[in-house]
């Protein structure tokens, strides 16, 4: 067969770009769907003007509805007028006027209370003064000199005829190393002072400054805080803080006593702490007095680091001590710290009283004596010793070169030996 023949016979079979032409026609469907996807899309955009506008709408009514409500209620209500009012005899009393109010009698004894702290301040500001520890600084460039002073409260709390006594915290005094000492008092009139003593166990200095400095005015505006009986206090006492309890001079707190059973052994004795439910302060200083204005006790840090609350010393514990110092007299050292024993020790050891030396302070009359640590205290003289806060006071009662009998207890027996009181 010829190639033309071939040719005739194929000629009814797609051929080249009439193929092409029938897949394309194959393919017409997807073009519907292209259409389809185009009405959705058209219907989906009008959809979500609708939603969009039907929103705006509902936010638009609320706005409006709720400015028109209160454009309504606007003027509907009456004008007020907020001032003191007298309406209402009691508790949950509305009065006339609907406020709720109390019976102004209630709190009476409070308010009573606070004019009496505030009364109590006021009649104390004249014993408050301030201290300034004062040193000069020369200035080698100016070749001039200037005072550096810092200032601490203090508490007057005797008159020797001659000069007036004022106490105050020992460390912070002499924290900037001072060369002298002035005196402000409550009138503002300032005098030179002079460190008169200090106990560095206690944290207490005194300093005096003399009546010949003082003019009749100046005199007649101080006051002397007179001491009280801290023995007296309970838990739930009150107390005036005065001095500086906040660390500025003249400040005034007050508050209660919330605990007094923490003893503190020093040499020859023991202090109590009064604690209280006041603020306390890094910086505070000054003194406790009780309802009467009368000091019962020391604020202090030396016992306690804490400055969350306000801790005092007991004024009865170091009575003894501030007399010596305030009179001038050297202090009566035996050498010992105690600790107090408990009714079951006692028993124990079969004995009534004592207490018992932890140690012994090298070169003191006990260590010259050869009292030793574990040894148990009886009496001194004819006075049976049943506290080491009981057994300071004695000692500070001795004079120098007295001699006096002490009976103590050492590994099962009962001794005596008689010591040769010495200033310490």
């Amino acid at each position: 067969m010829s190639n033309q023949d071939n040719k005739k016979k194929g000629s009814s079979e797609p051929q080249g770009n009439e193929s092409r032409g029938f897949i394309k026609e194959e393919y017409a469907p997807p073009k519907k769907f292209a259409k389809g996807r185009k009405r959705v899309h058209n219907v989906g955009i009008v959809l979500f003007l609708a939603i969009m506008f039907g929103v705006i709408a509902r936010a638009s009514y609320f706005v409006s509805d709720s400015v028109l409500t209160d454009l309504a209620e606007r003027n509907n209500r009456d004008v007020v007028d907020i001032r003191p009012s007298t309406d209402g005899n009691g508790i949950g009393d509305h009065g006339d006027s609907g406020q709720a109010t109390i019976d102004k009698d209630l709190l009476a004894n409070y308010d009573n209370m606070l004019q009496g702290i505030r009364e109590a301040g006021e009649a104390l500001s004249g014993g408050i003064c301030t201290i300034s520890a004062c040193q000069k600084i020369k200035d080698d460039v100016f070749e001039s000199e200037s005072e550096l002073s810092s200032t601490y409260a203090g508490v007057i709390v005797a008159d020797n005829s001659l000069e007036y006594v004022i106490v105050t915290t020992y460390s912070r005094l002499v924290s900037t190393n001072p060369k002298y000492y002035k005196i402000t008092f409550h009138n503002g009139i300032t005098m030179d002072a002079d460190l008169l003593d200090y106990d560095e166990e206690l944290d207490l200095a005194l300093l005096t400054v003399s009546h010949d400095k003082l003019d009749a005015e100046t005199k007649k505006a101080i006051s002397i805080i007179a001491l009280g009986d801290s023995d007296k206090l309970s838990v739930g006492s009150l107390v005036i803080a005065i001095g500086a309890p906040n660390g500025i001079t003249g400040s005034v707190d007050f508050g209660m006593v919330t605990s007094l059973g923490e003893t503190h052994y020093i040499v020859d004795s023991s202090v109590t702490l009064i604690r209280t439910n006041m603020m306390g302060f890094a910086d505070a200083e000054g003194i406790l007095v009780n309802s009467e204005g009368k000091l019962v006790g020391f604020l202090t840090h030396a016992f306690d680091n804490t400055t969350q609350i306000q801790v005092a010393i007991a004024a009865a514990d170091v009575q003894s001590r501030l007399n010596a110092m305030i009179n001038r007299n050297k202090q009566i050292r035996f050498g010992v710290y105690l600790e107090d024993l408990s009714n079951v020790t006692l028993s124990g050891l079969q004995l009534e009283n004592g207490i018992l030396i932890t140690d012994v302070v090298e070169n003191s009359v006990a260590y010259e004596n050869e009292f030793r640590k574990g040894d148990i205290i009886l009496s001194v003289g004819d006075r049976q010793i049943y506290y080491a806060s009981q057994f300071g006071m004695l000692v500070q009662s001795l004079e120098q070169g007295q001699q006096v009998e002490i009976a103590f207890y050492r590994n099962g027996k009962k001794m005596t030996k008689t010591i040769t009181a010495k200033e310490g």
